[in-house]
């Protein structure tokens, strides 16, 4: 699969993509700033892919801000040489933009240096769940082609529960993903290749009780699961390393590169070795990750943040912590 692609999508084609919009009440067209005559719909946007619909050349007659909920009758004409899209909602507000065409893109980016620290205590497990359930996403929503052999050898991860406790937001995961038997299959081969044995005894005794779930999940956020984590997150890297790097515009470009390197030269100052964004001074790590926005639709308006996350090991033990600057 390449890492962009476009192609026209025709009006049969369009009418599915915006019902399915609609049906799931995710629909928002957005107008480009420099280009009034461009309007994009999201399809699916992620930390891991970009996938919108482009309407090009339009005429917008009605409010392109509102609303379009589920009951919301949707038509699409063409003429040969102009599309008309015309959406009525269940209260008569009426929306119609001709266009030239609809272009559909999707770009495939990677993800590894990106984080969300939305939930305090554990934050590397909870980027690592969230990371798993983003890619599971792009595998059951878009296919199993926008996904390599590397993802597709890890992506079942978030339907194991003890692993999907540690949801990265305020809210249970639960009723987005379900418990599967590759879910555990993928946790038992993550386990073995980590040479776990202690947790591969654990996986066999595991059931869907909450208590059982519990000291699976507590296991695997303590120092001994911390191995099983670090091959995890490898495993992601390899994954993520054949995508995109997201760019942005020169100015906002070159404030990140300002910023990498004053983070940079403040910890090779302050005794750390090593190369943006891995360093280690003795037995601590930092890896510098990076809240990335969108490359398009209102990315100028994202606040651009860096976390700095340490792995300390004393005598064995494995203790993490994040500090959070913005840019």
């Amino acid at each position: 699969m390449k890492n962009h692609s476009e192609e026209i999508l025709f009006p049969k084609e369009l009418l599915k993509k915006l019902k399915e919009l609609i049906e799931t009440e995710s629909l928002e067209m957005i107008r480009d700033n420099d280009e009034p005559g461009i309007v994009r719909i999201p399809y699916m946007m992620s930390d891991a892919i970009e996938n919108y619909i482009q309407l090009e050349n339009c005429r917008v007659n009605g409010d392109i801000d509102d609303d379009f909920e589920i009951g919301t009758s949707i038509r699409i004409s063409s003429s040969g040489t102009e599309l008309s899209i015309i959406l009525c909602a269940p209260d008569g507000r009426l929306l119609r933009i001709d266009c030239s065409r609809a272009i559909r893109h999707v770009t495939l980016y990677q993800y590894h240096r990106t984080g969300h620290y939305w939930v305090e205590g554990n934050e590397f497990l909870r980027r690592l769940v969230y990371i798993v359930g983003t890619v599971h996403d792009k595998a059951e929503f878009m296919g199993r082609k926008y996904c390599n052999d590397v993802e597709l050898s890890y992506y079942h991860l978030i339907e194991f529960a003890p692993f999907r406790y540690w949801s990265p937001i305020d809210e249970s995961m639960d009723d987005w993903y379900h418990n599967s038997a590759a879910g555990t299959e993928t946790m038992r081969k993550l386990a073995k290749e980590a040479g776990d044995m202690r947790f591969l005894w654990m996986i066999d005794q595991y059931t869907e009780s909450p208590g059982i779930r519990n000291v699976l999940a507590k296991y695997l956020s303590g120092s001994d699961g911390d191995r099983i984590m670090e091959c995890l997150w490898k495993k992601i890297i390899a994954g993520s390393l054949p995508y995109e790097v997201r760019r942005y515009g020169a100015q906002l470009e070159n404030r990140i590169d300002t910023k990498r390197k004053a983070i940079s030269e403040a910890l090779l100052a302050d005794g750390y070795t090593g190369n943006y964004p891995v360093f280690r001074k003795d037995e601590t790590e930092v890896c510098v990750i990076e809240e990335h926005p969108f490359t398009i639709m209102e990315w100028e308006k994202t606040e651009y943040k860096f976390h700095l996350e340490f792995r300390e090991e004393t005598n064995g033990k494995v203790s993490r912590r994040v500090i959070h600057e913005n840019l």
